[in-house]
């Protein structure tokens, strides 16, 4: 990432009207791990991506074979192919059939502005990015999930565990630059990402209630990792 690297050289350039990286230290960013790494604003600011995520197929017979993102595996809101993969910033994945249809559904938490990807399984390989409106906002920094069964009502309920401080000194030096998201009228499908823990309450209609606060786990620290037991 360039966040560790003060001294490194991007060259920009503009194609066919778009402005965009072009190299990184003299090396052509056309290399398959670096394609979609990089956008230039047009203010001139840069902004770094993540990498796409690489999903392997087990063919039973000790191969793996990748998965793409644009063959049609993957579809967004509207059920639509993506055009390109997501470049995230990902940090943990997990399987778990959130809708009950028998099917392994699948949550990939992204560190950054990069949002969580909920992907819910088809049927026959096809996985579909989950309603915009099943979950009405997220953590920004998602480092981990799990799935539990919170209040006992026979749905699976689950926690994304991000990196908010108990101590309110410690918040305070937490804050950086970042502002809290903005909340617009009439907004009400963009899903905006909050730094503390997100623990979501099956409402057992598709949809998620995020009830952190109210459970007094939205703040635990610096959370890699997390076990309901």
């Amino acid at each position: 990432t360039i966040r560790d690297q003060p001294g490194i050289k991007l060259r920009g350039s503009t194609i066919d009207g778009v402005p965009q990286v072009i190299s990184v230290n003299g090396m052509s960013l056309e290399a398959a791990d670096s394609v979609g790494r990089f956008t230039l604003k047009t203010n001139g600011k840069i902004v770094e991506n993540g990498q796409a995520d690489r999903l392997y197929l087990n063919d039973g017979r000790g191969t793996f074979t990748p998965v793409s993102f644009t063959a049609g595996a993957f579809l967004d809101e509207d059920g639509e192919r993506l055009a390109k993969p997501p470049y995230d910033w990902g940090l943990s994945a997990m399987f778990r059939d959130m809708n009950r249809d028998g099917r392994p559904d699948l949550y990939v938490c992204n560190d950054f502005e990069s949002p969580d990807r909920i992907w819910i399984n088809q049927g026959q390989g096809v996985f579909r990015a989950i309603d915009r409106l099943a979950i009405r906002k997220s953590s920004h920094f998602s480092m981990g999930i799990d799935f539990a069964d919170l209040n006992r009502d026979g749905l699976d309920d689950f926690i994304v565990v991000d990196m908010l401080s108990r101590q309110h000194q410690l918040r305070h030096t937490q804050l950086s630059n970042r502002k809290p998201p903005e909340l617009r009228f009439g907004v009400y499908n963009d899903r905006p990402q909050y730094s503390y823990n997100t623990v979501y309450l099956n409402n057992g209609d598709g949809t998620y209630s995020e009830v952190g606060f109210h459970t007094n786990l939205a703040a635990t620290e610096w959370s890699w990792t997390r076990i309901f037991i």
